[in-house]
């Protein structure tokens, strides 16, 4: 079984308001700890959150990312899968919107 990333204690965990004007958590990726995912795609998430800082210029769009490499941002996911395809084909890879703040509820099985 996976491990869950961890974050570093800060208290209760942030919370946003919801295109419904409801409160959510949140996981804030800048208290992500490095090495504490040990599940698929691993090393992508490592990659992810160790580029973190020159990626929220374009938060919102989404990153192509293979091992440790990224290989392209783009407006649309559609867009990075065709990228994705054709480089890789069905090997495993990582398109992640660029968010500081994830919704939790789009991270399935990782608590703030």
């Amino acid at each position: 079984m996976a491990k869950r990333p961890k974050v570093q204690p800060t208290g209760t965990a942030p919370r946003l308001r919801n295109g419904r004007g409801e409160d959510e958590s949140v996981f804030n990726w800048t208290h992500y700890v490095p090495g504490s995912y040990e599940g698929d795609l691993a090393q992508e998430i490592e990659t992810y959150a160790r580029h973190l800082d020159e990626l929220v210029s374009r938060e919102g769009h989404y990153v192509l990312i293979k091992g440790d490499a990224l290989h392209g941002i783009f407006e649309r996911r559609e867009e990075a899968a065709e990228v994705a395809f054709q480089l890789f084909g069905e090997a495993p890879v990582l398109i992640k919107q660029i968010l500081r703040l994830q919704p939790v509820a789009d991270m399935a099985g990782v608590t703030p």
